[in-house]
């Protein structure tokens, strides 16, 4: 292990703080967006309108807002109707589109760009996040935009029902001003602070990176981002846009994903840095990219691909490796160029680690074999050491996710931790003979760290492409430096050290203090126990880069250890309060809090209805005396409807029966006449209240011919889902080959609702759920027989 002096450490901490404050010189000068203006948009789409989900009356109220501001700044304005079909998932809905054009002073055919953004939301939800933020943002950039000399014609589109399946992007790609289209810059959020993170880009679209490199104010990304989105259960309006050959960039809010899709997504929670940040980034992009000669699309526009392709678009990793340095500027290379710094990273960490036995004096064998053994007792010490704290932390609680509200607390829990848990095994380290402590030269440190990192350098080009630079350019500039140092003079070889603990920092503390907040607010709302090694992980992740380089800096000749009882005695205060405070921090509150499911399903075919609340945490948060429904029992299953569901989602799930005699939101009647080629099927639903989605399950192992609407098979059978269907009605229509209408027993209309029956407020929540620390996601269910029984 490595001695460490406290004052020299500082002393030599100072130049590679001096490297880290001095790549934040210099900021761009800001693009002339107004955060004020935007916040006016984002106010009255989620506040004053709120939840817009599709088909609604509010749902209209912000396109009418939304086409006279537009209108306002000189754009020609349109709504595409249309019925937009997903073949792949079986799904239509009829959206409304806003399609904004406001011409250049070069020809059309020259290219035009274009920025996008939905403007509906769930049904429990304000959506100021998603994506009233990037409405409010595009809005406003294209007021600036427009009042500028644009040689390109410039398209805002804003999408109608992107929440219930990325319906109203399937149905703009199919519209002809999309065919002059060749840049594109998508914004969607999942969190409602900064920061605004570019994270995927299309294959080939390294002239439009270039052109957010070099104009964006504040920008802020990286290729590593894909690695993360694609393993994520999110998608955006981005995928059907790459499908369709267009060229695109993807923009997200990462920040404070705590209220994403719930109740507490308001406009007062949107920070004003995230606004500013999201809309002069379009602002400099689109600049930039009306200075150049757009080059041609590679595929022809507003031609879907086939679904499969469709499907796999989402897994495509970036072609080119990009990422942000402090918000000021950013590096763009290509795949084959990343493949080459990975292979020259690893070879010329090969030379480093030779150069470095070669050139400090009195290495050896056994010398480097005690550090790496003592390096990994450091390592799995501290591992072991911040796993058992989070259990027990998880142990002393009443729920599951305590650190949920307070992440922050965990975290600096987990660093004590670790800095503690080093000391203490430093500590038993002296007290044993020399031969076996392991050595204390900075040179050590990268003999021990640079094998290992060009192993994760191979592992990760290997497997997640995208983010290898993570690991590639710090092992590549670091095995540089270290080669023509070596390991002769002390002084030099701390400051090459200094040199990458700064370029490491830039790369990893700022996202990866992020990631953890991010992680923390993604599996709070995924139904599942988060497992505790998750967050130890997360750090040793960001520590196993940056901590080698700190440490090569702060060791050196061994020496006595500064007052070790005091030493440790104050390790162990600042262990215990950072405990205490983890310990006491509440694990849910208000703005954030604990999400669950609750839906009503009423299965008219059986006769039968239920509750049910699901959660990934323990207990019933139900008021029993405001007539919450009793004799709760644990589910493990879907409960055994006419027409298989998909199971509440969460680890603990709870279901009672209730009335069945709630009434449908629709009705259904069927018309049945035989033909020359089959029998002709009309199944026609009626809704009573606007936003409902329908399915229309066929009998089981029949295929309708020649149907109206797009389905698929799900659970045995055919199915179509029109989402929002109009008060006057839907009609599914097909002809069926060899089928009696007797089999058309067996079919079923299912009727989704947002709400609860005898809800109240927009949420539609009885008053027996209470909303202080819980959010609720609600939905309520009708299985409805397509003909009358016997």
């Amino acid at each position: 292990m490595y001695a460490l002096g406290i004052g020299a450490g500082v002393r030599h901490l100072l130049p590679a703080l001096v490297l880290v404050c001095a790549l934040t010189g210099c900021a761009r000068r800001d693009a002339p967006f107004l955060e004020a203006n935007a916040r006016t948009h984002l106010n009255r789409l989620a506040g004053a309108i709120g939840s817009r989900w599709i088909g609604t009356p509010a749902n209209g109220q912000a396109r009418e807002y939304l086409i006279e501001q537009l209108q306002l700044f000189g754009f020609d304005v349109r709504v595409q109707q249309v019925e937009a079909e997903r073949p792949e998932i079986g799904r239509t809905a009829r959206v409304a589109n806003i399609i904004a054009t406001k011409r250049g002073s070069l020809p059309i055919d020259e290219g035009a760009v274009a920025i996008v953004a939905h403007y509906d939301s769930r049904s429990d939800s304000p959506g100021a996040t998603d994506d009233g933020l990037g409405a409010a943002a595009c809005v406003e950039s294209a007021r600036v935009l427009a009042a500028l000399p644009m040689r390109h014609t410039l398209l805002v589109l804003l999408t109608d029902g992107e929440e219930p399946g990325l319906m109203g992007a399937a149905g703009i790609v199919t519209d002809p001003a999309l065919r002059p289209v060749r840049a594109l810059i998508n914004l969607d959020s999942i969190g409602s602070a900064e920061p605004s993170l570019l994270f995927q880009a299309t294959p080939g679209s390294d002239w439009l990176l270039r052109s957010w490199a070099r104009r964006a104010p504040r920008p802020r990304g990286g290729s590593y981002a894909i690695e993360i989105y694609k393993r994520l259960p999110n998608d955006t309006d981005f995928t059907i846009f790459q499908a369709a050959g267009l060229s695109a960039l993807n923009f997200a809010a990462v920040g404070d994903g705590f209220s994403y899709h719930t109740a507490r997504d308001v406009p007062e929670r949107v920070t004003s840095r995230v606004l500013r940040q999201t809309g002069e980034n379009i602002v400099g992009v689109v600049q930039a990219l009306d200075e150049m000669d757009l080059p041609a699309p590679q595929t022809p526009a507003t031609t879907l691909r086939s679904a499969e392709e469709a499907e796999r678009t989402r897994e495509t990793t970036a072609a080119s490796t990009y990422f942000s340095i402090l918000e000021r500027s950013a590096l763009i290379y290509p795949s084959a160029l990343r493949r080459l710094v990975a292979v020259a990273a690893v070879l010329m960490g090969l030379v480093a680690c030779f150069r470095l036995w070669r050139s400090t004096p009195q290495m050896s064998g056994g010398l480097v074999a005690w550090t790496t053994v003592w390096s990994l007792l450091g390592v799995g010490g501290v591992g072991v050491a911040m796993l058992g704290v989070t259990s027990a932390l998880r142990a002393a609680r009443e729920v599951y996710h305590p650190w949920y509200a307070q992440p922050g607390r965990l975290m600096w829990l987990l660093v004590a931790t670790a800095a503690a848990t080093v000391w203490l095994i430093r500590r038993a380290a002296i007290i044993l003979p020399r031969g076996i402590r392991g050595g204390t030269h900075p040179s050590l440190v990268w003999i021990v760290t640079l094998p290992v990192w060009m192993g994760l350098t191979a592992l990760v080009e290997w497997k997640a492409t995208s983010a290898a630079y993570l690991w590639s350019v710090p092992l590549l500039s670091s095995s540089a430096l270290l080669s023509v140092s070596g390991g002769r003079w002390t002084s030099l070889l701390r400051l090459v050290s200094i040199l990458v603990f700064g370029l490491s920092a830039v790369l990893w503390i700022p996202d990866g203090l992020v990631i953890f907040s991010f992680a923390v607010a993604a599996l709070g709302r995924e139904p599942i126990v988060t497992p505790t090694f998750v967050y130890p992980a997360l750090l040793l992740l960001l520590g196993h880069v940056t901590v080698p380089p700190l440490l090569a800096v702060i060791s050196g000749r061994e020496r006595q250890l500064w007052q070790p009882g005091l030493t440790t005695g104050l390790w162990l205060l600042l262990l215990t309060i950072t405990a205490a405070l983890a310990y006491v921090a509440p694990a849910y509150t208000y703005e954030r809090s604990l999400r669950r499911q609750v839906r009503y399903i009423n299965d008219g075919i059986s006769r039968q209805a239920f509750w049910e609340i699901g959660s990934n945490e323990p207990g019933l948060d139900v008021d029993a005396d405001k007539g919450a429904p009793r004799e709760w029992q644990t589910a493990g299953t879907s409960p055994a409807t006419s027409l298989p569901l998909r199971p509440l989602s969460g680890p603990f799930v709870f279901r009672t029966s209730a009335l069945a005699d709630s009434p449908s939101p629709g009705s259904v009647r069927t018309t049945i006449t035989p033909g020359d080629r089959g029998l002709q099927v009309e199944i026609t639903v009626v809704p009573t209240e606007p936003g409902l989605t329908a399915s229309f399950a066929m009998p089981r192992r029949l295929v309708p011919s020649e149907p109206n609407l797009v389905g698929t098979v799900r659970n045995g059978r055919w199915t179509a889902t029109y989402v929002a269907p109009p008060l006057d009605g839907v009609t599914f229509r097909a002809t069926f080959v060899g089928a009696t209408p007797e089999t058309f027993r067996d079919a079923i209309v299912l009727l989704q609702s947002t709400g609860l029956p005898d809800g109240r407020g927009w949420q539609r929540l009885p008053p027996w759920l209470p909303q202080e620390r819980t959010v609720w996601n609600a939905s309520s269910y009708w299985l409805l027989p397509v003909l009358p029984g016997p």
